[in-house]
């Protein structure tokens, strides 16, 4: 491990925004510096596992994600760190592979726009929709320059996703040029019905029509209409939920109802029944919490021996997984309860960590909240000598 060629860049560019009271360390605590330090550390420490064709790849991916962590602190550190993942691979590294991912989270972190444009140029792939979020933010010059970057950007966009960008823009410009944002706006209508494979239109469709909901509401109505001509399928079934949200939300509960019976005739598990509930705004958190702690008592007994039914223990920790995510909604202390049962240490402490962050989330800090500190107990057990 080169550990010396990803040290730290000069200086360390402190966080661009101000850390709340709850985030900003105390004299006596971890500084940035030695956390951002820990955090390459961490990356570099993580071994290969297996002897297969993938057996870099939890390595790899740990190096990208922290990648992107650290690209708002120090960019510079941040790419090696990335090179470094791809250096990992034995394999034949992929035609498409660059750090679009670790650019992009610089640029949203840059406060001055103009920099934040630099880095989003920086992209080598699809960049309309960060120059729409950076006109977000910008003065009135700058935003209309940033608008016209997203569009000339548009070149490679599929139909699906276009239809999705030529909506943001149209919104975008009725606060500049009401003429610009018509023209976007015909576009929009002009292609909606000729856009392509539904299974990439349909989650396009809800986030178009709320970006056009408070310009042009009807052309959001429009935009919504057509998911009721579209199959039903795992591709498009979180579309017809949220759309279904939408109508709601907006005052038409019998449009809202169409989606849901769709819906709900094909599939009506449990969780269907509570998403359904949820998108026709009938739903109630106790009756909630009660469905959720009904499906955990429905999961069965783990097996006697778990190596000879292999895949019914995997099957057990996934709906275990389900439930305590679900329940992690209603009661933290509940849902970690339930994280023990899951019998596969990786997931059981991803599950106990992402616990353990909705604790910090909610500003629950005067003590390590009891996930965090079961996982790093079962962590600093047998399990860390395979390291």
């Amino acid at each position: 491990m080169h550990v010396p060629v990803l040290a730290p860049a000069a200086p360390l560019r402190p966080p661009r925004k101000d850390p709340s009271p709850r985030s900003r360390p105390r004299p006596d605590e971890t500084s940035y510096e030695e956390l951002l330090d820990l955090l390459v550390e961490s990356v570099l420490t993580i071994p290969r596992h297996g002897t297969d064709y993938y057996r870099d790849a939890g390595a790899q991916s740990a190096a990208e994600s922290a990648a992107q962590l650290l690209a708002p602190h120090d960019l510079e550190r941040a790419l090696r760190l990335w090179r470094h993942g791809q250096e990992l691979s034995e394999r034949a590294p992929r035609p498409e592979a660059e750090p679009d991912a670790v650019y992009r989270a610089a640029a949203v972190a840059e406060q001055d726009v103009d920099r934040a444009r630099v880095l989003i140029g920086r992209i080598s792939g699809e960049r309309w929709t960060d120059y729409l979020d950076l006109a977000e933010r910008a003065d009135s010059g700058r935003s209309t320059e940033l608008l016209w970057a997203a569009e000339r950007s548009l070149d490679t966009v599929g139909p699906a996703v276009r239809v999705l960008a030529l909506s943001r823009l149209a919104s975008a410009w009725a606060t500049y040029d009401p003429d610009t944002s018509r023209r976007f706006l015909a576009e929009v209508l002009a292609q909606v019905f000729d856009a392509g494979e539904e299974e990439k239109l349909a989650p396009q469709l809800t986030e178009a029509a709320v970006a056009l909901r408070d310009v042009v509401p009807a052309a959001a109505r429009i935009l919504l209409a057509r998911l009721d001509t579209i199959v039903v399928n795992g591709y498009t079934e979180r579309a017809l939920l949220d759309a279904a949200g939408l109508w709601t939300r907006w005052g038409a509960p019998e449009r809202a109802r169409t989606l849901v019976d769709r819906y709900l005739a094909w599939t009506s598990s449990p969780w269907a029944q509570l998403s359904a509930r949820k998108a026709l705004g009938q739903s109630d958190r106790a009756e909630e919490r009660q469905l959720v702690e009904k499906v955990h008592a429905d999961i069965p007994e783990p097996p006697a021996d778990p190596t000879a039914y292999g895949w019914a223990a995997r099957q057990r920790d996934d709906d275990l997984a389900g439930v305590v995510r679900r329940m992690a909604e209603y009661d933290l202390a509940r849902a970690a309860q339930m994280a023990r049962d899951v019998a596969g240490p990786s997931d059981r402490y991803v599950l106990l960590a992402d616990i353990a962050h909705l604790h910090l989330d909610r500003g629950e800090l005067p003590r390590p909240p009891p996930s965090w500190r079961r996982c790093c107990r079962e962590w600093s057990g047998p399990h860390r000598t395979t390291v």
